[in-house]
């Protein structure tokens, strides 16, 4: 409990500060080294990033870009202090004129590696497309990205050179597009850049929106076209990001899961049903449980019988990045806890048991484990539970969806971050919590699903964004 929503973001926001962060101009005089660059970023005002980044420019004109980053979040748990390191490395081989041509990203976060190297392939009268191999736990899967007709993937050498070169008016807006590892999945990322004038230095003042992370990035890039700065904020979390000689000693920004969102009025009753005020830009769907009208939520404990369509079931039965359904061993596992006179619901109410005693060691210092890599480790937090619970639910043939939200935590006396499963069971939609049972599902609020798509988790993102740093009203 407690971490799921903010280290998933910072992971996710991790990726896109590396891909977005521009490089230096290339130098005509040069064959070899174009350019390096070092940056430090402070999370919360504490240095918890370094950014390298290098250029190389070949014979045959052709770039090579590296771009290696290092952010390290601490988490203090009661007399427990836990330090989590993410590292990301984007690698790409750019044509003379900075289209990229191949690209390897290779993303390490609590000892766990995902790797993923492909190239752009030419579409030869039909739309280019990216083909990737994603390495993980052991397992490889190919990968085919369609790149949209008249897009060009350009590397940020070229982004932020055409910026410097062209400045982009207060006000106007370009779209550029490039490649990301999100989620366990190579994705395209497309980046809206506003701009917002010039500084008294006559740097370029620009916001960039990535519709993979709808939270804006306000950066300053030079007269030159290198990199000044980058700051950007989610809720009371704030990172920025400056130019630095070299290298420096991470303490790490500490986030603390408590206290990210007030709570106003008396604490949720354990009762069929609470209602909520939240901020209102947080966009609070049917999601089986709740309703929004006028303003005001109300959360039921008892889900309803709002069935989902077809292709909704589809995607709760699939596999995904996080959830690998497809995997031998963790497919006998849980054929051999099923039985076949039983109830849909006793099924899952015994999957969730069996969850809950399978993962032996409750480890706050997990970062985002699939249900995989849980299944073999037996160790995590509440996304490690919700993640493992979903794969046996979907591999026992029940519809089931990983939620991201909060909880009322009598423990903390606050809301607190958390993830935890709906299903749907006998023709209605059952919660089911395997971290920290015990509580009412009206003192849940659901804000959104990881998912597959961009979609699914911008949506779950922005609702983050919205609710972080606000408050929770507890209504009569």
């Amino acid at each position: 409990m407690n971490r799921t929503m903010f280290t998933r973001t910072i992971s996710i926001l991790l990726a896109v500060v590396a891909a977005l962060a521009p490089l230096a101009a290339a130098d005509p005089a040069s064959d070899v080294l174009v350019g390096e660059h070092w940056y430090v970023g402070e999370l919360n005002r504490s240095p918890a990033m370094t950014l390298h980044q290098v250029v190389t420019r070949h014979a045959d004109g052709r770039h090579t870009s590296v771009i290696d980053t290092v952010m390290v979040i601490r988490r203090k748990m009661g007399a427990q202090d836990f330090k989590l390191e993410i590292r990301e490395s984007q690698r790409f081989g750019e044509s003379s004129s900075g289209v990229v041509e191949t690209f390897r990203f290779d993303h390490v976060e609590s000892g766990s590696t995902i790797s993923a190297e492909g190239r752009v392939e030419p579409g030869r009268g039909e739309p280019d497309r990216a083909v990737a191999t994603v390495h993980r736990l052991g397992r490889t899967q190919d990968v085919v990205i369609p790149i949209p007709a008249g897009v060009k993937l350009l590397s940020d050498r070229v982004v932020q050179a055409e910026i410097a070169r062209d400045p982009i008016t207060a006000g106007a807006k370009r779209t550029f597009h490039g490649l990301i590892l999100m989620n366990g999945q190579v994705q395209l990322v497309t980046s809206t850049v506003t701009g917002k004038g010039a500084t008294p230095d006559g740097d370029w003042n620009v916001e960039m929106l990535a519709d993979v992370m709808p939270i804006p990035i306000q950066t300053v890039i030079a007269k030159n076209g290198e990199l000044v700065a980058m700051t950007m904020s989610f809720g009371p979390i704030g990172i920025s990001l400056k130019r630095s000689s070299g290298p420096v000693p991470l303490l790490g920004g500490e986030v603390s899961p408590t206290g990210m969102v007030s709570a106003k009025g008396p604490a949720p009753r354990s009762a069929p049903e609470n209602r909520y005020r939240l901020p209102a830009t947080v966009a609070v769907q049917d999601d089986g449980f709740s309703l929004m009208a006028e303003g005001v939520v109300t959360v039921r404990s008892r889900g309803n019988r709002r069935a989902p369509t077809d292709a909704e079931k589809k995607t709760l039965l699939a596999t995904e990045a996080q959830i690998e359904i497809d995997d031998p061993a963790l497919r006998a596992w849980v054929t051999g806890l099923v039985k076949t006179d039983e109830a849909p619901s006793a099924t899952a109410e015994r999957l969730r048991l069996a969850v809950r005693s399978h993962i032996g060691k409750k480890d706050f210092g997990v970062m985002d484990g699939s249900a995989l890599e849980t299944y073999r480790s037996r160790h995590g937090d509440c996304t490690e539970h919700a993640n493992l619970l979903a794969a046996a639910l979907r591999i026992a043939g029940i519809p089931a969806r990983v939620d991201v939200g909060v909880v009322w935590s009598a423990d903390h006396g606050a809301w607190v971050g958390h993830a935890w499963n709906t299903a749907w069971i006998d023709g209605r939609w059952v919660h089911l919590d395997a971290a920290y049972p015990g509580i009412e599902r009206s003192q849940y609020l659901r804000l959104g699903s990881p998912g597959a798509t961009k979609g699914t988790m911008a949506a779950m993102v922005a609702n983050l964004s919205a609710l972080m740093g606000g408050e929770v009203e507890v209504l009569p």
